[in-house]
Formats: C-alpha cells, sequence, structure tokens
C-alpha cells in the first residue's frame, strides 16, 4: 500500500509520463465543458440582451412620433367637428376653440403627473397645432360666408345703378356701374374720431363716409350708398387732408392708411380711363362692411357718427340702413377667387406652423435610429472580445 505522499508523487509522475501528441487537441474535463458552454451561454444572452433592447427602444421612439401624429390630428377634428355641426358658425368655431384648450390643458397635466416620451409627443402635438386647427376652423365659418353671400350684380352680371342702395340694402357685395369720380362726394364727406377705451386712454381712430350719389342727385334726396374707410385706430386725423394728401411724409403714421382707402377708387377710374377698357360702363365692386372675411360690425356704429356728422354739416338727406361699403379685394366678382385664396391661405398656414415640427422629430428619430445600432454595433463586438479574453482567460 503506498502512502498519501507516494499517491501524489505517482499520480505526477503519471501525468508526465502521457503527454499529449503534438498538434492533438487538449482533452477537456467535464468542469472545462460546462465552463465553455456556460460562457457561450452567457455571451448569446448578452447579445440578445443589447439587440432585444435597441429593438424595443426604436420601437419606443417610431411610437412617439405616431403619438405626435395622432395628437396633431386629433387637435384638428376637436376644433373641426363643432365647427361643422353647426354648419360653419361662428360659435362652433369658438366652442372648438375652448375644447382645443382644453385639450392643451389635459395633456399638459398627464405629462406632469406621469412624464414619459409618448406623453410628452401628446402634449407637444396638441400644443403646436393648437393655433393651425383654430384658424383653419375661423376660415372655415369665412368660407361658409362667402359661399352664401348674396350678390347685387344687376341683370347678367351687368351691375346696377349707384342710386339703387337702399332697393338692395340687405346685400352682401355689390357691382356699381357706371362709377365716375363725381359720383364719389368727397365734398360732403363726414368724419369722426372715436376711442375704444381699454385699460389707460384708450386707442384713438378716425372713421370717414363718402357718400356714393347717382348722375344729378341733389342734397334733397337720400344718400344710396356709403363709401367709409378708416386708419385701423391710428390716432385722430382729418378726413379732407388725409384724401388731398396734404400731411407729413415723415410723420405717416395713421395717414397712409386712411389717405391710400380714401383715393384707391378715384385711382381705379383713372386707370379704367388710361387703359381703354372696352366695357361702356366699367364695374365696380364693394363689399358690404360687415362682410367677410372682416367682420367688424362694431366699427359700423363709428361710421354712423361720421354719416350723423354729414348731415348735420352738410344738410343732406341719410337713411342709417344705407349700405355701408368697403371695396372689394379683388376687382372681380366674388367669391369663388376670395373663396380658393382664403383656403389656401389657411392650408399654407398650417403646413408652416405644423410640418416642419414633425419632420424635425421623425429627422430626430432616424440620426437617433442610426446612431444606436453603430453603438450597439461597437458594444456588441467588445462584449465579444471581453467573453474571448475571459475563456481564453480560464483556457490557460
Amino acid at each position: 500500500m503506498l502512502n498519501r505522499d507516494e499517491e501524489r508523487e505517482f499520480s505526477t509522475v503519471t501525468v508526465r509520463r502521457s503527454p499529449a501528441k503534438k498538434g492533438a487537441p487538449s482533452p477537456l474535463n467535464p468542469t472545462a465543458q460546462r465552463l465553455q458552454h456556460s460562457l457561450h451561454a452567457r455571451f448569446n444572452t448578452a447579445i440578445n440582451i443589447l439587440l432585444g433592447a435597441a429593438n424595443a427602444h426604436d420601437l419606443r421612439r417610431w411610437l412617439t412620433l405616431l403619438a405626435l401624429c395622432v395628437s396633431i390630428i386629433l387637435q384638428y377634428a376637436i376644433v373641426l367637428l363643432p365647427t361643422s355641426a353647426c354648419g360653419s358658425c361662428s360659435g362652433g368655431a369658438f366652442l372648438g376653440s375652448l375644447f382645443a384648450s382644453a385639450y392643451v390643458t389635459a395633456a399638459g397635466a398627464c405629462f406632469y403627473i406621469r412624464p414619459g416620451p409618448i406623453a410628452k409627443h401628446v402634449f407637444l402635438g396638441s400644443l403646436v397645432s393648437v393655433i393651425p386647427a383654430s384658424f383653419t376652423a375661423s376660415t372655415q365659418v369665412v368660407i361658409s360666408r362667402l359661399a352664401a353671400a348674396v350678390n347685387a350684380y344687376g341683370v347678367d352680371g351687368a351691375g346696377i345703378d349707384p342710386g339703387q342702395g337702399l332697393v338692395h340694402s340687405t346685400a352682401d357685395t355689390y357691382a356699381l356701374r357706371g362709377l365716375k369720380a363725381s359720383n364719389f362726394r368727397f365734398d360732403l364727406m363726414g368724419q369722426s374720431h372715436s376711442k375704444r377705451s381699454l385699460d389707460g386712454p384708450g386707442i384713438l381712430g378716425t372713421f370717414c363716409a363718402v357718400p356714393i350719389v347717382p348722375d344729378g342727385w341733389t342734397p334733397a334726396e337720400v344718400v344710396p350708398f356709403w363709401y367709409v374707410c378708416n386708419n385701423y385706430w391710428g390716432m385722430f386725423m382729418d378726413c379732407d387732408l388725409a384724401y388731398k394728401g396734404v400731411y407729413n411724409e415723415n410723420d405717416s403714421y395713421g395717414w397712409n392708411s386712411l389717405s391710400e382707402c380714401l383715393r384707391k377708387p378715384e385711382e381705379l377710374i383713372i386707370n379704367a380711363n388710361l387703359t381703354g377698357s372696352e366695357l361702356l360702363n366699367p364695374l365696380m365692386y364693394f363689399y358690404q362692411l360687415d362682410f367677410a372675411p372682416n367682420f367688424d360690425e362694431v366699427s359700423a356704429t363709428f361710421f354712423r357718427k361720421a354719416i350723423t356728422e354729414a348731415s348735420v354739416f352738410h344738410r343732406i338727406m341719410i337713411r342709417y340702413d344705407a349700405p355701408l361699403l368697403r371695396l372689394a379685394q379683388t376687382q372681380e366678382p366674388c367669391c369663388q377667387i376670395l373663396i380658393k385664396t382664403t383656403n389656401d391661405e389657411a392650408i399654407i398656414f398650417s403646413i408652416v406652423l405644423v410640418l416642419p415640427f414633425v419632420l424635425a422629430c421623425a429627422w430626430l428619430n432616424v440620426y437617433r435610429f442610426t446612431f444606436q445600432h453603430k453603438f450597439i454595433e461597437k458594444a456588441s463586438l467588445l462584449t465579444r472580445q471581453h467573453l474571448k479574453s475571459i475563456y481564453l482567460g480560464h483556457g490557460r
């Protein structure tokens, strides 16, 4: 029998006497094999975890972009549905704007209480689209009003006589034929200086009313039309001086807009004469003061003050139901061109405000997606090298 020291020496000698053949792989005991399999399993698990995390992160990023787009669409729906439900009325647009503001508030509160990428993009989508959505709703109100306009264009669109204003007092648009400079009685013009009370001294404005009369009209007859202008609350000015252009160009605040409005009809008449219009009675197109897209019904009160002043100072007959006219934006029949222009403005406004924000978010997602995958590939390579070095270390 061998004692323990002899057994240890014998086993050592035995191992040394049986070296492995040159070039043959050294056999691994079961413990080493289990370690190798464990390392391979851990390596594969690490790679799967990295790739799985990347895919999940990419999915969350695209879901945030989807949440942004859905929030924008929802905001438009919240505003436009009440507007359409009442037939594109102003009350529906106002109610839709209130709902839109409530949606922004609710989305912001959710993001504040439970912050996260989805909640953040829902809030951003509602916020960036609230103004263009409300503007689109108001545009639909204007387009509805334009589509339902009552036109006083005469028989076959040949225009009406300047003396027929009281006959067509409820019309929205007018085409007056045969107008000359003498039909605009600037010598009988009335003006009013009014103040719109706000905080402080208030805002001051000038309002001018010019009689439009037919040939042969006398002050004993009622004025059929009034051509009206104002300086958009640009302080107190003199209407007669603004019409004559007698003011300091270096101090033109409040003067330019008023002077341009008062002189515009005569410029159109002069231009028509210079171009040699083929029409025997060229038409001039006007809108009622409160007709779309200028819902300025409050200012009619200020213009009536100017009409009253003209009646008092020039002793002319007036009726307050006589149409108050302003020049049409385009000297063409209403309202197809104006509808198209108004609708195009709403579309452009929405695109300019909303689309760049959506594209920026999409580009950011694409950039992060590309950058992250490069980082994952680098991390995977480093992980493989690290595990290989561990394996080789154990192998030694």
